[in-house]
């Protein structure tokens, strides 16, 4: 079946611009053709009139952690399997609908999900999955509350953490990881707001943990993605391989420069801030989430997370770092990912455009992913939405899935209110 989608003011996420009027031809999951003017009169081609509405990617999630369905991370482990089971297949279709038609896990995942969404049980977005949490005894993927060691270590079907103390007890856990067949790792190199027992200016993992999860990364042909919420992690994250820095708070020039040279990405992570800050307290986040939020401790003049957050982002995009989006959501969130990209513009100060581009064709690029996905273009997999109204414009509009009119990934309509 060959599909068209006609008369589309398209947002290729590849110029600088809306291209008015365009055709795209869609045959084998790919895209074949992107031409203007006049569609072609075929009556074999399944023709879909997008009616002057903007034509982009398909949206990427680059922090996701779609496979936690409580408030509490670590509720998940004590939830009936069952309910999880129904609660992750609402979560990723809600996500689906919004317009992401890839995301990559930050926690949490398995790989029996990513199954269950190739095998057509879940109508969800492209997953990449990383499985747990890798963190030190006592570290932002350590959720046993002062050393009560609550959490059973096997729960079917929910990766949420591997605590991993030394080079060889790190080593291993990354093998686990690539045997089950995880797609990245994901590595807690500092503190975090989520955890329990740690700060969000402590440094937990070592040098040389850091380069053996690196280095056995490298050896099965994938890459690490890395927690940090201070400089010294930051820094640390680079000089030891990481590929791609998550959060990335309080990020300083000498830091920044380093990521310019090595060709280390920075998914800036917003929107669970601004979620917390919101509505956290009345939705019952821990106590020790919104104090650390509040008041890290890793800036010499106070500043909060979102402060660091901000000028994080801003410094790397004026060094000319990759800047990718990523809302850190879990549970009913999920669906909402695109408040990151609207907080891009808001908080940050990004174009619209700029925005949209580090949801779609950066985040292709920090996934690896960008000879096959992040943009318009021929011969890329078909992942495309259509918008009511123009998000380059007014990014408010991208928030509301609402507005989301349809969707489709790799060829196949997942959405479709057009009409």
């Amino acid at each position: 079946m060959i599909t068209e989608l006609t008369n589309g003011r398209l947002l290729d996420c590849v110029s600088d611009s809306p291209i008015e009027n365009t055709n795209i031809i869609i045959e084998d999951g790919l895209i074949k053709d992107i031409y203007q003017g006049q569609s072609q009169n075929n009556p074999d081609i399944l023709k879909i009139n997008c009616g002057g509405k903007t034509v982009m990617p398909g949206l990427i999630e680059a922090h996701s952690h779609y496979a936690l369905t409580t408030v509490d991370f670590g509720g998940v482990l004590f939830e009936f399997p069952f309910f999880t089971a129904l609660k992750i297949k609402t979560q990723l279709e809600k996500i689906a609908q919004a317009g992401f038609t890839t995301i990559r896990d930050g926690g949490g995942g398995h790989w029996s999900h990513k199954q269950a969404v190739n095998d057509g049980l879940i109508s969800g977005p492209r997953l990449l999955i990383c499985g747990p949490l890798m963190s030190v005894t006592g570290g932002h993927g350590d959720f046993n509350l002062r050393g009560a060691m609550n959490f059973p270590p096997k729960v079917p079907f929910i990766n949420l953490m591997r605590l991993c103390d030394g080079e060889d007890d790190c080593r291993k856990a990354a093998r686990e990881q690539f045997q089950m067949g995880c797609d990245h790792l994901k590595i807690c190199i500092t503190g975090g707001c989520a955890s329990p027992n740690d700060e969000a200016w402590q440094v937990h993992l070592t040098e040389a943990e850091i380069r053996t999860f690196c280095e056995e990364a490298t050896a099965h042909g994938k890459y690490v993605m890395a927690h940090s919420l201070n400089d010294k992690g930051n820094r640390l994250a680079v000089e030891c391989g990481v590929d791609s820095l998550e959060h990335g708070s309080f990020l300083t020039e000498e830091t920044a420069q380093l990521m310019k040279n090595e060709g280390t990405t920075l998914v800036s992570i917003l929107a669970i801030v601004w979620w917390v800050e919101k509505y956290g307290k009345e939705q019952g986040v821990a106590d020790w989430f919104l104090r650390k939020l509040a008041n890290p401790g890793c800036s010499p003049d106070g500043a909060s997370i979102k402060e660091g957050l901000v000028r994080g982002a801003r410094l790397a995009a004026d060094f000319g770092i990759p800047v990718g989006s990523g809302a850190d959501y879990w549970g009913n969130l999920c669906g909402g990912e695109a408040m990151n990209i609207k907080l891009l513009v808001d908080w940050v100060g990004f174009s619209p455009y700029q925005a949209l581009k580090s949801a779609t064709i950066v985040n292709a690029e920090i996934l690896q992913l960008k000879d096959k996905t992040g943009s318009i273009e021929n011969g890329k997999w078909a992942d495309i939405i259509v918008i009511n109204g123009n998000p380059d414009e007014d990014i408010n509009v991208i928030v509301d899935p609402a507005n989301v009119l349809l969707v489709m990934k790799d060829g196949k309509v997942m959405k479709n209110i057009m009409i």
